[in-house]
C-alpha cells in the first residue's frame, strides 16, 4: 500500500496521480523569475522602444514582430537570421 504524504495532499498529487484541488494557499509574495529568455526578451523590447521614434504609431504587428525579434535574440539566433524571416 502506498501512503499519501501530507505534502502530496497539499500539492494535489496522490497515489492515483495528480488531481485538481481548490484548497491551494500561498503564504508570502509570489516571485516571477526574471531570468527566462522570454522575460529578458520583453525587457530588451522595452529598451528598444524607449530609443525608437516616438512619433511612429505602433500597432499590434509592430509589437509582435519586435517581441519575436527580441525572443530570437535571447534564443541565440544570429543577426542575419533574426531579420531574414520578417
Amino acid at each position: 500500500m502506498v501512503r499519501e504524504s501530507s505534502h502530496l495532499r497539499q500539492c494535489g498529487a496522490g497515489p492515483s496521480g495528480i488531481y485538481m484541488t481548490d484548497k491551494l494557499s500561498v503564504s508570502g509574495p509570489v516571485v516571477v523569475e526574471q531570468t527566462t529568455k522570454e522575460a529578458v526578451a520583453f525587457k530588451l523590447m522595452e529598451k528598444i522602444v524607449y530609443f525608437e521614434d516616438k512619433k511612429v504609431p505602433k500597432d499590434r504587428k509592430y509589437w509582435l514582430t519586435l517581441y519575436h525579434q527580441c525572443l530570437k535574440t535571447t534564443s541565440g539566433y544570429t543577426l542575419k537570421t533574426i531579420f531574414e524571416d520578417e
